[in-house]
This record gives structure tokens, sequence and C-alpha cells, in this order.
């Protein structure tokens, strides 16, 4: 009986460690900056062009837009924004809504207005700026032609929050 006692501890201990390690990882800091699609996933369609600021000690998403082909002025670009600040909260953010869009963002010289979804999630773990996927999620606008993909995929791209 004395024998199974050691073993019996360091397992209890290493399952201990393993939460405790997962935890730790899962709760580092999301690195306050610019987040933006990589131009090549953009090209190939294999994320949306998506852009975020992560401010106030990486707590808020600002200044998040949707860059995509109209789905009323062929062949044109515009941009689609979030309203306001999101908060982030278990390393995710997320908007629905109703947005409304300029003439300058129409490109057709009224304004509009748009149905926005869009949910990010960022990586667990330590988030290094320049490498890797750090926020991925799905996203969805009425004013984008249906050939904008649903899905994202964002590298932290600089340190900088200025936008």
């Amino acid at each position: 009986m004395r024998s199974i006692r050691p073993a019996a501890c360091a397992a209890a201990l290493a399952v201990l460690c393993l939460a405790v390690a997962a935890h730790a990882s899962s709760s580092a800091p999301i690195p306050v900056g610019f987040y933006g699609a990589p131009e090549p996933l953009v090209l190939a369609g294999r994320s949306a062009a998506v852009n975020v600021t992560v401010v106030s000690g990486g707590a808020r998403a600002k200044v998040i837009g949707l860059s995509c082909t109209s789905a009323t002025v062929p062949g044109a670009t515009i941009v689609v924004m979030v309203p306001g600040v999101l908060k982030i909260t278990g390393r995710s953010f997320s908007y629905s809504g109703t947005v409304t869009l300029t003439p300058a963002q129409t490109l057709s010289g009224v304004s509009a207005t748009s149905t926005v979804s869009i949910r990010g999630r960022f990586a667990a773990g330590k988030i290094k700026l320049g490498s890797g996927i750090a926020v991925s999620g799905t996203v969805s606008a009425s004013a984008c032609a249906s050939t904008t993909p649903a899905t994202f995929a964002l590298v932290w791209n600089t340190k900088s929050t200025a936008g």
C-alpha cells in the first residue's frame, strides 16, 4: 500500500501542473496594437480583409473594419466599420447590428445601411509580433459581395494603436 501513495501523489501533482500550465497559456495578456489579415491569405480568398486595433491594455478592440467588394457597385472596394469600442472578454469580442455607411464608403454618392456581424477570438498563449495567427473568427456584412470570405485570420502587425 505504501508504494501506491507516492505514485498517486506524483500523478495528482502532474495533473495539477498541467491544469496550471493550461490556465497560464490561455490567460496570457493580449498585446496592444494593430492586427491585420495577411495579404497572401486575403488574395487567395482564405481570409476576409479585417483590421482590429487593441487598446486599454488588451481589454478593448476599436477601429474594427472590413474591406470588401461592394454588393451594389460592381468591382468597387468598400470599407464597413464597426461602431464604437468592443470589450474583449475571455479572449473574444463580437458585434452584431446595423451600421450606416457614408456616401464616401458606399462609393455611390448616397448613404446606406448594412447589417454587420463579427466574432473574433484571440489565440491562447503568448501572441508574437508578426508571427502566427493571433486572431481568428467570422464576419459578414450585407453591403459586401457574396464572394467575401466568411472567416478571417489576423496577425499582430504593430504595437502602435494610432488610427
